[in-house]
């Protein structure tokens, strides 16, 4: 348990900021990563980040599934994921692409990802408690990013285009730290890596000196 907890949660502290931030910018990194003619996409791809924002948490699923020996149920489990994602993209199809986006996003963080967190936790050590307490510790760090960059991208001056898009980013690095720095769980967690960093560094250095 602690070691599953420890992993996802720092994968989904740098996966769940950074598919807020793009949420937030989705039109600008759409136009700075490919070209002005893509602008209209930027709508899909706003929906797709925030399907994505657990997009870690419900992958790591199928590492407690293999460890525990439950193969058959991720065969099933693989199976009612991937018979709702296909229906949503038939429902989305008529109202396009953004409209795929949008079925997509809804299906899985209100169907797949519940159902996931439901059938691991029938066995096995890994309870719903743990899972919904890993978004409970991980979701207002996203939050605070995500607020902070639509907070920025409304009240500075007209930029362009990489200047918006750095400032943004400043702004969504800063909210993440102050973020972490005010929550106990975040504290927990820089403490804890700075001092995996002085040890790592303190060995290094002593095998330099050897």
């Amino acid at each position: 348990q602690d070691i599953y907890r420890w992993t996802v949660e720092r994968l989904l502290l740098i996966s769940c900021p950074a598919m807020a931030y793009i949420a937030v910018t989705a039109d600008w990194v759409t136009v700075a990563y490919f070209s002005e003619a893509f602008a209209p996409a930027g709508p899909m791809l706003r929906w797709l980040a925030l399907a994505a924002l657990w997009q870690s948490l419900s992958a790591s699923i199928g590492w407690l599934f293999i460890s525990q020996g439950r193969d058959r149920e991720m065969f099933r489990w693989g199976v009612i994921h991937s018979t709702a994602v296909v229906l949503s993209f038939l429902i989305g199809l008529p109202f396009g692409a953004t409209g795929v986006a949008i079925a997509y996003c809804c299906t899985f963080n209100g169907f797949c990802l519940p159902l996931a967190f439901w059938l691991i936790s029938r066995k096995g050590p890994i309870d719903i408690r743990l899972l919904t307490g890993v978004v409970l510790n991980v979701g207002p760090v996203a939050a605070m990013v995500g607020i902070s960059t639509l907070l920025a991208r409304h009240l500075m001056p007209s930029f362009d285009l990489w200047i918006s898009l750095l400032v943004t980013a400043i702004v969504a690095a800063v909210a993440w730290l102050l973020s972490m720095i005010s929550l106990p769980f975040g504290r927990q967690v820089l403490t804890q890596s700075w001092g995996g960093l002085r040890n790592n560094f303190s060995r290094l250095s002593s095998s330099n000196v050897a």
